[in-house]
């Protein structure tokens, strides 16, 4: 393993070096209705996969489960890769990365948490590989592009995956405290709803929702399986679905 990969695990991971750095901060987060469901250990066995839009709290979701399992003193130790992260992603071309892991950060009960797995060439099988190991970990992954995830993801990881829809937040989650019109105007997702100065937001979601409108329709293109399968009239609601409810309001 060469110092920048190296350096870029240590800075995703600083609770390696020190076990008393906080895997998510407690004032990210916002309890989701899907937690108690991913606590079930008759899962520990299969892969976690997290899909929704970007920004719809995965990542924290993921991070707060983690950091359940370990204080609950299931599992000792967190491995989060980014993949993101172009060091991550060339790393990650097979499963041989956990043993190098393992024997670098002194790995062992740990979970692996795969964030943006989408980024990767062959997600769908090195994912399938490493459930076929038969590891004692914990496996997470997850994905901001429900459209990717389908076709790199669930083809190979048919019966070793419990997948999870996240949204932005409901209004269960929230205990119904929210202002409709600012929900409506804004989206409900966890950074938004959390900050007190929404307005600085709105063009930020604005960017990123038509950037993947956009991404969504050329993947839909370019798949020659869906090209000739995916009526004009259905793109819409496509995207919709594979990117929050509050898109219809902003298309």
């Amino acid at each position: 393993m060469d110092s920048k990969l190296k350096d870029v695990i240590n800075q995703q991971n600083p609770w390696l070096a020190n076990p008393e750095a906080p895997i998510v901060n407690a004032d990210e987060y916002i309890s989701r209705l899907q937690l108690g469901l991913l606590q079930n250990p008759e899962w520990d066995r299969l892969w976690t996969i997290l899909i929704g839009p970007r920004q719809a709290g995965k990542t924290t979701l993921g991070r707060h489960l983690c950091q359940q399992l370990i204080d609950d003193g299931r599992y000792q130790q967190l491995l989060y890769l980014n993949c993101d992260y172009r060091e991550i992603r060339q790393w990650l071309i097979s499963p041989a990365f956990l043993t190098e892991a393992e024997e670098i950060f002194s790995l062992s009960n740990y979970i692996l948490f795969i964030d943006e797995v989408q980024r990767l060439e062959s997600p769908g099988l090195l994912l399938k590989i490493i459930a076929d190991l038969k590891l004692p970990i914990k496996m997470i992954a997850s994905g901001s592009s429900q459209l990717e995830i389908k076709s790199k993801v669930q083809e190979h990881l048919t019966g070793r995956q419990l997948e999870t829809l996240i949204l932005p937040l409901s209004c269960r989650e929230i205990n119904y405290k929210v202002n409709y019109i600012s929900g409506l105007q804004y989206g409900l997702y966890p950074r938004v709803y959390l900050a007190n100065e929404k307005q600085i937001y709105l063009h930020t979601i604005s960017s990123f929702i038509l950037f993947f409108i956009n991404n969504s329709i050329y993947s839909c293109s370019r798949d020659k399986r869906r090209r000739h399968h995916v009526p004009r009239f259905r793109i819409r609601e496509i995207v919709s679905f594979n990117y929050s409810p509050s898109i219809n309001i902003l298309i």
